[in-house]
């Protein structure tokens, strides 16, 4: 754990020193930074300026790989691709279209293993159990690993996909054009 209060640290949150002197990674070291890879890169100065900088980029090594405990709910849910992005996970956990553990929440609400998920889409409504959290958005495959539906959950949506299959098309009814005799019987009806 670094003092910046992650095993990962993003470039934008890192020291940035002026690229002057022999010894970059030595500058950095003074810094009271753990050792890491130094790359130049140019940063705004202010006034329309810019300078060449060191940027302390790197990931720590040994915490870098071990997985995550919690996530947030609207990063676990487009994570595991039931939204595209994640401000329409937020709309829809703000809406109370996604409950964790039976009960209604804010998006900055941790998800951990073994919570469940309710995700309600339309008529659809999915009942999860969350196995895993990632924090990046991989391939569908990969997102699957992330939650296991429940049985009862699967079945229901099952049924509602036949339902819905079997059903007459929402149009069917609909030919084109009014004919002249149902433009006839639009007058009468209308009062024209």
């Amino acid at each position: 754990m670094s003092r910046y209060g992650s095993s990962r640290i993003d470039t934008d949150q890192c020291p940035v020193l002026p690229w002057s002197g022999s010894r970059p990674k030595e500058r950095l070291a003074s810094s009271g930074c753990p050792p890491a890879r130094v790359a130049p890169r140019e940063v705004s100065c202010g006034r329309g300026q810019s300078t060449f900088a060191l940027v302390y980029a790197s990931r720590m090594t040994g915490d870098g790989d071990k997985p995550l405990g919690h996530l947030r709910i609207d990063k676990w849910l487009w994570a595991a691709r039931f939204y595209k992005s994640r401000s329409l996970a937020a709309q829809a956990v703000e809406g109370g279209k996604v409950k964790l553990n039976g009960e209604r929440v804010k998006p900055a609400r941790d998800v951990r293993p073994g919570d469940s998920v309710e995700v309600r889409s339309g008529e659809l409504q999915c009942q999860v159990e969350v196995r895993a959290v990632s924090p990046r958005r991989g391939p569908a495959p990969e997102a699957a690993k992330l939650y296991a539906e429940t049985g009862e959950s699967r079945a229901r949506r099952e049924h509602m996909l036949l339902m819905r299959r079997a059903g007459p098309h929402p149009g069917h009814h609909a030919r084109g054009r009014p004919t002249k005799r149902d433009r006839r019987m639009i007058r009468r009806f209308t009062g024209e």
